[in-house]
């Protein structure tokens, strides 16, 4: 179908992170003739991705924005957050409590980046527009849409673009004017679903389950050596709680081999702990890897069960690549956990487990149990294969172009 889509997203293909943005322009982008990509945020050095062919990356949009916003100077940005609007009135009076900071600014740079796309984007030969995240981005969309009303625009959401309280706020500014604005918001979970049908009730009939995915491949290889080895890849932030993991395998009985991919503010915290591990324990803490190097992991080491002990997530990904190698989880049963490690396909722990309650989980998990293996392994090809999934979402957009012609 000759459809062109306007997309925003973070930093991609530049790093840091947005793994999951790469792997859905890759399923994504052949529904389409032409893909232009916004990212919105300033990147870190480093090695981009290779797009796709059709997909044309506007860094320079993002520099303009960004040397606007830089040029605007504290009284420039206070002036633009506070230009008359029905949206910040709304936000700060009606909405209480309205953080007026965080308000005026996201409203300031909202406004410059959505007038930054409209100069420098040939809008006109765009069909419909997408965000991967429902914070910011959306916004900008919102603000284009009411310039451009028969403009189709859609966002996903995942974690701290759902629940303020991950961002440390009561609300999350503007996001009931996106939600509003949009054709439709795609939370990758039905817990996500669920509050933001709860928090923007009266667009309740436009906000679905949207789930993503992750290409199937084969199984990942198993050994049977008597040690118990447990995978974990998050941050090591205070959110992930990796350090609870820690404190539970300082308690089992068994011999485990424990591994952890990435990084964050916790590591030196983490690393004192891992000092002091039980002899029957031992530890790799790899630190940040290349997405691919993640994967190649699975395909060459062999890992026992995928262990999660978030205090909130959206629908990990992290679950869903575990689950294509052939591995099982353990994961908290908070936000969109539940609705993968379901049944057979791995094992949910309390929303907030002590570490003697994940310490027995670990104990008596049997890794002998081939057929979580195999669970898993169905849960990945039947609900989350990426290629099915983002072509799912291309026919919604393309459903909702001809609907606008």
């Amino acid at each position: 179908m000759p459809h062109s889509l306007l997309y925003l997203c973070a930093t991609w293909p530049d790093p840091p992170g947005e793994t999951f943005v790469h792997q859905e322009l890759l399923d994504l982008a052949p529904h389409f003739d032409r893909v232009v990509v916004v990212p919105t945020e300033a990147c870190s050095p480093g090695e981009p991705r290779v797009a796709p062919a059709n997909v044309e990356v506007r860094r320079d949009v993002r520099d303009a924005f960004l040397n606007a916003w830089s040029g605007l100077g504290p009284v420039g940005r206070l002036v633009l957050g506070l230009r008359p609007a029905p949206w910040l009135l709304s936000e700060l009076t009606r909405w209480r409590p309205s953080p007026f900071r965080a308000t005026v600014g996201e409203l300031a740079q909202a406004r410059l980046l959505a007038n930054t796309i409209e100069s420098m984007v040939d809008l006109d030969g765009i069909d419909a527009a997408t965000t991967f995240w429902f914070g910011r981005p959306a916004t900008v969309l919102a603000l284009l849409r009411r310039k451009r009303p028969n403009l189709p625009c859609f966002a996903r959401a995942h974690g701290k673009d759902v629940y303020a309280w991950r961002s440390g706020l009561p609300r999350l500014p503007f996001q009931r004017h996106a939600a509003r604005a949009m054709t439709a918001v795609f939370p990758d979970s039905e817990a996500g679903v669920q509050h933001l049908r709860t928090v923007h009730a009266p667009m309740a009939n436009r906000i679905h389950m949207g789930a993503l995915g992750v290409p199937s491949r084969e199984e990942g290889p198993v050994v049977d050596d008597g040690v118990l080895r447990i995978v974990s890849v998050s941050s090591i932030i205070d959110v992930k709680r990796v350090h609870l993991l820690a404190e539970a395998l300082m308690l089992v009985q068994r011999t485990v081999h424990w591994t952890h991919v990435g990084d964050g503010e916790g590591r030196p915290a983490l690393e004192t702990m891992v000092e002091v591990m039980p002899e029957h324990v031992t530890v790799d803490l790899l630190g940040w890897l290349d997405h691919a190097a993640v994967l190649q992991r699975y395909a060459d080491h062999p890992v026992d069960v995928f262990v999660n002990v978030s205090a909130s997530e959206g629908l990990p990904v992290s679950i869903m690549e575990a689950f294509a190698a052939g591995i099982p989880a353990m994961v908290t049963a908070v936000g969109g956990n539940p609705e993968i490690v379901v049944e057979g396909a791995g094992q949910l722990l309390s929303s907030d487990p002590s570490p003697e309650e994940i310490a027995a989980a670990i104990d008596a998990w049997d890794a002998s149990d081939r057929s979580r293996r195999a669970n898993a392994l169905d849960v990945q090809r039947t609900r989350f294969d990426s290629a099915v999934n983002q072509a799912a979402y291309a026919d919604v957009i393309h459903n909702a172009i001809h609907a606008q012609r």
